[in-house]
């Protein structure tokens, strides 16, 4: 007999309780008949400016036309520009980058309206948070590469059209040549940002457009000023936000304005053929072109905005299904809230009326604002961990030190927190990892802390959040897993304890704080409407 069948003879009344009578096997598969549909994925135009301003937002909005029965996924599709950095005879470059999730920072904020009435409507901040907490790392990574969050995007030095040497792939005339054919800096990219309204959570959750005869679908998008998606040098090598420069005052470092440029006027030998290719102010215009060609007379750049929405085609028996009997939708709504100039602990009141499923926060240095540093949930200016603060060995000493322990040298700005109902804390104080580590161990899908790219660990590029869930799964879009219900609650606080700052800074915390409420879009004769307002 051979030995693998003494698994399957030894059997005994302890057997009874998990092979007595079975219902299953493991050993073959039934699968469940479905419905007959197809799918398609449609672009729909947007209405409104196809370039973004210098320094003002603008609105992209449209009503979602009728091609299908359902809609199942929406895409905001744009395009971004190639970016010569031109440099000239070894002097400073800017060295222009991207931020950080450029697709998704390039948004300000999104809703989604039907029949005038907000369904949801939430900013770029809680998208972020949201799919780092609900997706599983290898989901995440594409969803990175899908917004154009790659090294050649932000960080081109590091990206795959780097300096062979490994520096900054600046754009240098080559000489006695009249037409020059240089390869950019940065390449031109689509950019495709999942714009997370609950329809596309599952298909389960499709919007039935056969069900909404009456109402339009509208969806409109807000995006920021040219001047807050890049970073370039300043005169000194820091990387700043366009217009600004970083000066040292008493040993302090502060952000000066720096527009009009601070580089001054070019030599005559270069000024005489070059002036329309070196960039003296480092706004985007200057960055558009190849040597050898002009200067563009705007900032912005042909985005092409426009929709990819993949709609669900039914038979004419589910159709008719859809579109006469009640339906209803779970949605996650948001309700954000900002505080700013936070130093020391502090009671953040949530004016929340709702049923709350999750409550994700961060906080940034104040200071970040000057960097375009969106990423940047720590107390350090950069989160590369060779800029981080540090205190040098005394003199003397030949070994390396892990630095002296001061404030201002941690990375997380947290130690602690607690919820307040009423007054009452719903559970004790705890430390900041167990909001950081413990929860979205326990209830949320994403990857957690690290992940590995490319071979080597790296911190998640928007970390530390810190979230608390009254659900057993606040990462599903389909089931209900524990609410608390703060409409039958006077007053809800979120207590924060924050790491002092060092003294004499020139920079305090701001802290925001997303509430996830559950609601419910109810679709009948034609009509939509959620069943409670907030």
């Amino acid at each position: 007999m051979p030995g693998g069948l003494l698994p399957l003879v030894a059997y005994g009344n302890m057997n009874q309780t998990i092979n007595g009578n079975p219902q299953m096997t493991y050993f073959y598969k039934a699968f469940v008949r479905h419905t007959h549909f197809s799918q398609e994925n449609i672009t729909v135009p947007l209405d409104g400016p196809n370039e973004l301003q210098l320094d003002a937002p603008i609105l992209l909005k449209t009503k979602v036309p009728r091609h299908g029965d359902l809609m199942s996924d929406m895409y905001l599709t744009l395009e971004l520009p190639a970016i010569y950095n031109k440099l000239w005879n070894g002097r400073i470059s800017h060295e222009f980058s991207w931020v950080r999730q450029i697709g998704l920072r390039m948004i300000s904020r999104v809703g989604l309206y039907i029949g005038g009435t907000k369904v949801q409507e939430y900013s770029s901040d809680w998208l972020a948070a949201k799919y780092q907490t609900d997706l599983p790392i290898d989901t995440f990574e594409k969803w990175s590469n899908l917004i154009g969050d790659v090294p050649e995007m932000y960080a081109p030095a590091s990206g795959a059209y780097a300096d062979p040497s490994g520096g900054y792939p600046n754009v240098v005339p080559f000489p006695n040549i009249t037409t020059q054919t240089n390869a950019p800096s940065i390449p031109a990219r689509e950019i495709n940002v999942p714009l997370g309204f609950f329809f596309t959570d599952s298909p389960g959750l499709a919007l039935p457009m056969v069900g909404l005869q009456y109402h339009d679908i509208e969806v409109q998008i807000t995006l920021r000023p040219m001047r807050e998606i890049y970073t370039i040098l300043d005169i000194s090598g820091v990387r700043v936000r366009n217009g600004y420069s970083l000066n040292s005052v008493q040993g302090t470092s502060i952000y000066a304005n720096s527009y009009p440029p601070a580089y001054g006027p070019l030599p005559e030998s270069l000024n005489n053929n070059y002036q329309s290719y070196y960039d003296v102010s480092g706004t985007p215009r200057n960055f558009y072109t190849d040597i050898g060609f002009g200067i563009p007379t705007s900032d912005g750049f042909p985005m092409n905005p426009r929709l990819q929405c993949t709609y669900i085609y039914l038979t004419d028996n589910e159709r008719k299904l859809f579109a006469s009997k009640k339906l209803e939708y779970l949605v996650r709504q948001v309700q954000e809230f900002q505080f700013a100039n936070v130093n020391t602990r502090q009671q953040l009141q949530l004016d929340a009326h709702a049923l709350v499923s999750r409550i994700i926060w961060f906080g940034r240095r104040s200071d970040w604002w000057y960097r375009n540093d969106y990423t940047n949930l720590t107390n350090w200016k950069y989160t590369d961990p060779h800029k981080r603060p540090f205190v040098r060995a005394p003199a003397g000493f030949n070994s390396q030190t892990s630095g002296g322990l001061i404030l201002g040298t941690q990375r997380n700005i947290l130690r602690g927190a607690r919820i307040l109902c009423g007054g009452n804390e719903i559970f004790e104080e705890k430390n900041a990892r167990y909001f950081s580590d413990i929860v979205p161990f326990r209830s949320c899908t994403g990857g957690g802390y690290p992940f590995l790219l490319g071979g080597i660990l790296q911190p998640l590029s928007f970390h530390p959040l810190y979230v608390y869930s009254f659900a057993l799964n606040s990462s599903s879009g389909t089931q209900p897993s524990g609410t608390i219900n703060t409409s039958r609650i006077v007053k809800i606080d979120l207590e924060v304890d924050v790491v002092p700052l060092p003294a004499d800074v020139n920079y305090t915390y701001d802290i925001s704080v997303y509430v996830e409420s559950l609601n419910f879009l109810e679709i009948q004769s034609g009509m939509g409407g959620m069943r409670f307002a907030i």
